[in-house]
């Protein structure tokens, strides 16, 4: 599999973890959901919070909170978001 087909990787995946600092949109946010890719993502000042629905869409995690993070990526392989949810 070549790295320039992400929605190959993405197809593939439980998990996208996201865990930026700062974010503008969060593109592979809604590019992993589009294919019911589970997400977790940081909640950062701007972007993942409006693209997951504030936690509706996919887990958000405290910036720079390591057990925040863990915590949201367990909660994504144990209890998971609709997948239909995530493709609409």
């Amino acid at each position: 599999m070549c790295l320039d087909e992400p929605k190959n990787i993405l197809v593939k995946s439980d998990v996208l973890a996201l865990t930026s600092d700062s974010e503008a949109f969060g593109m592979v946010l809604a590019e992993a959901m589009s294919v019911g890719t589970q997400v977790v993502s940081t909640d950062v000042f701007s972007g993942p919070k409006e693209v997951l629905g504030n936690g509706r869409y996919g887990f958000l995690a405290t910036k720079g909170d390591v057990t925040s993070i863990v915590n949201a990526l367990r909660q994504a392989c144990t209890n998971p978001k609709d997948i239909k949810l995530l493709t609409e």
